[in-house]
């Protein structure tokens, strides 16, 4: 996170040392989704409490490179590469 006013920076860890973090959204409610793509999880990342919690991609050997925001249905769309799949996750 960088702050242009004040110039801070801020990093948060993700939930694994080797997650390789891939495909990120901000979803309307402000949190942050992001692909860990040596895990197969989606991570949502709440900044305001600073909680991560991941949610495992059913799909074994996917890697989301793209996520896409439907604001208007509350969901995220995953272009699940290497395995020729659509993910959803419902936000609502």
């Amino acid at each position: 996170m960088y702050d242009p006013k004040t110039q801070a920076k801020r990093e948060w860890k993700t939930p694994d040392d080797n997650s390789a973090p891939y495909g990120i959204a901000i979803a309307p409610d402000g949190t942050i989704w992001f692909n860990e793509s040596r895990q197969g999880n989606m991570v949502h990342f709440d900044p305001k409490t600073e909680k991560m919690e991941v949610v495992p991609i059913p799909t074994k050997g996917s890697v989301v490179r793209n996520v896409s925001v439907d604001s208007t249905r509350g969901r995220l769309w995953l272009a699940e590469s290497g395995v020729n799949r659509l993910g959803r996750i419902d936000l609502k």
